[in-house]
């Protein structure tokens, strides 16, 4: 089974992490930059939030990348 992280815990995150629980993936758990929003969306879907992108990077096989436009770069070359 792979292991999902979201990056980026906003509605598409949130949309995203929905969609994942149709697969056979394992939704692992979420980063975002403003913590309060990893850990609501974490609380939503009973995962952790993680307190930096390293240490989501570190647990997981896929990355969903749900940051807006401009900031998939960064993400993405991490």
């Amino acid at each position: 089974m792979r292991r999902v992280g979201i990056i980026g815990a906003g509605t598409m995150g949130g949309t995203h992490a929905v969609a994942w629980q149709y697969t056979e993936a394992q939704l692992v758990g979420f980063y975002d930059l403003d913590p309060e929003a990893a850990q609501r969306a974490a609380d939503r879907f009973g995962v952790p939030a993680f307190p930096s992108r390293e240490a989501l990077l570190d647990q997981v096989d896929i990355v969903d990348v749900c940051t807006p436009t401009f900031a998939h770069k960064e993400v993405v070359v991490a």
